[in-house]
């Protein structure tokens, strides 16, 4: 009980009311992103200055690693390899020892400055060593979380871009792309297959010759066609034509 005690008062340290920042903090826009992120049961906390210091530390030393290329070289031990380096990381050991130095100098009769971030001859150097592990535990469980939303994005849209890609290519390779230009090239009788390509096109889309086609074709075809019609007249009423007539 009287560790959890410990614990507890140690991550309140770490928190301050929203009145005390308003005065004190550098970054006041901060307090507001907070309330706007508040849910219902008002479980977020606002921070002291040095505090958010060493998580934006953190959040920047883990953009580092958390890379494509070092998921490649590290597989299925991608977390335990950041997690690793990131405990391990004297910097960030030196940063978050030095929020709690308070604490640390009322446990100790010895000089503080001359022993390491998490000095064993400490009294609070289990917990300290504890919470440490949890937070930065926590905090990269976190940003893996996000990394991997990202990267399964990017790879989504990359596999969508190399589909619609592959598709554009083998309907052009097929002939498929649907363009009058392509029709002053029909050597059949007639320009039979051409006929056919038109009304299966329209019976497959309506719109095709609205959308595919420029006014100036639209009139040649009508003219192939024998129909009569008007520069002024909307295209799209030539498409009921071409489906019923015959070359």
């Amino acid at each position: 009980m009287e560790k959890c005690e410990r614990q507890k008062n140690l991550l309140n340290s770490l928190c301050s009311s929203e009145m005390n920042l308003i005065d004190n903090t550098t970054d006041p826009e901060s307090l507001l992103e907070t309330k706007r992120k508040q849910n219902v049961s008002g479980s977020l906390c606002n921070i002291q200055d040095h505090t958010f210091d060493f998580f934006r530390e953190l959040e920047l030393k883990s953009r580092q690693l958390l890379t494509y290329g070092k998921l490649v070289e590290t597989k299925s031990k991608f977390y335990e390899v950041i997690e690793k380096l990131l405990l391990e990381d004297m910097q960030s050991k030196s940063l978050f020892a030095d929020l709690l130095r308070k604490f640390k100098d009322e446990d100790n009769d010895h000089d503080m400055l001359a022993v390491t971030p998490f000095c064993d001859q400490c009294k609070i150097y289990k917990t300290l060593d504890y919470l440490y592990t949890e937070l930065v535990s926590l905090f990269i469980k976190v940003s893996i979380n996000q990394f991997r939303k990202d990267f399964l994005t990017a790879l989504s849209v990359e596999k969508s871009k190399a589909l619609r890609q592959k598709v554009k290519e083998r309907e052009v390779k097929k002939g498929k792309h649907f363009d009058l230009k392509t029709f002053q090239y029909d050597n059949s009788v007639n320009k039979i297959a051409s006929h056919l390509r038109i009304k299966s096109e329209i019976m497959r889309q309506s719109e095709t010759l609205e959308i595919n086609s420029t006014k100036a074709q639209l009139l040649d075809l009508c003219n192939a066609y024998g129909v009569k019609i008007s520069k002024k007249q909307e295209e799209s009423r030539n498409q009921p034509v071409f489906s019923k007539s015959s070359p």
